[in-house]
């Protein structure tokens, strides 16, 4: 038996429709790529095979699969503040209130 061990999850669609998630259950780390937004930046980036209206629930999905990490990895940018599931969201809730 490896002594690492991880688990892949497919939320739904966001960033891309095929994004998915990594856990490592042990570490608790959640590698989020970039369907997750680093509590640094201030917008969701290239949104070109994005799906703005699916991600809020995917991401919801994730945080009820992985509710208490230790460590978020985004796919760009700092990984200090385990908080950037909700930053997501909130990126998300900026952009749709920005978007007609």
């Amino acid at each position: 038996m490896s002594k690492y061990s991880f688990r892949t999850f497919h939320p739904g669609e966001g960033h891309t429709k095929d994004n998915i998630v990594v856990w490592f259950e042990k570490e608790k780390v959640l590698y989020g790529g970039c369907f997750v937004k680093s509590a640094e930046t201030q917008n969701l980036g290239n949104l070109a095979d994005a799906d703005t209206e699916a991600w809020s629930a995917s991401v919801k999905k994730t945080i009820q699969a992985f509710p208490d990490p230790a460590y978020v990895i985004p796919g760009h940018l700092g990984w200090t503040d385990k908080e950037a599931l909700l930053h997501t969201l909130k990126l998300l809730e900026t952009y749709r209130q920005a978007t007609p």
